[in-house]
């Protein structure tokens, strides 16, 4: 009778964290799941890339949203083709609506680009998305 109880009491345990831990997980996989979708639905493309030359130097980068959500862009990796260095990293908080653009001033996007280098500009969405255009500095 005593190993009945002990059995009873350890499957009402363990059916507890199985329920719980279930829950859990089946949370966190549909809000996965729900971004997943969001991701899938956001579309973004670099247009253009202008260079600036005179103080402030640095990139105007034009972003337009093709997707079917609106979408937040949040960072811009900078880097030269030619020497494979990492130039610069940007943080930005700076939303487009569907069928918009947006311009990134090189107020924003500074650095001193290189006469005749090319510079691969990626834009990346609170989504996780990114987009990279490549640009040379003429």
């Amino acid at each position: 009778l005593i190993m009945v109880a002990v059995v009873v009491g350890l499957g009402v345990v363990a059916f507890t964290f199985a329920s719980t831990g279930l829950g859990a997980l089946t949370g966190g996989f549909t809000g996965l799941m729900a971004s997943q979708a969001n991701a899938v639905s956001e579309r973004l493309v670099v247009e253009q890339v202008v260079f600036a030359f005179s103080a402030p130097t640095g990139a105007d980068i034009y972003v337009r949203n093709v997707g079917a959500i609106s979408s937040t862009l949040v960072s811009v990796y900078v880097v030269d083709q030619n020497t494979g260095a990492f130039v610069t990293q940007v943080a930005i908080s700076s939303g487009v609506d569907v069928g918009n653009f947006v311009e990134i001033p090189h107020s924003t996007v500074t650095f001193t680009p290189s006469h005749g280098h090319t510079y691969s500009f990626t834009v990346t969405s609170s989504l996780g998305n990114s987009v990279t255009y490549d640009a040379k500095a003429v």
